[in-house]
């Protein structure tokens, strides 16, 4: 079974990788399109960040790899 920030942290890198081609997306901005708080997206990206997953470049294929 999957943690739910480990779900989110998912649902996150996906929609980075879908608007990839869109550039700099807000956390605030991600989080509205993932349906969480502001909050808790940060908490989840400190995660990523952590965990070297750069989530301001990443691309599709980068994304799947790195999960």
């Amino acid at each position: 079974k999957m943690s739910t920030k480990a779900r989110y942290g998912l649902y996150a890198c996906a929609k980075l990788a879908q608007d990839y081609d869109k550039g700099f997306i807000s956390t605030t901005e991600l989080a509205n399109a993932i349906y969480v708080s502001d909050g808790y997206l940060e908490q989840i990206v400190s995660l990523l960040k952590k965990e070297a997953v750069s989530y301001t470049h990443l691309r599709a294929h980068e994304t799947l790899a790195n999960l």
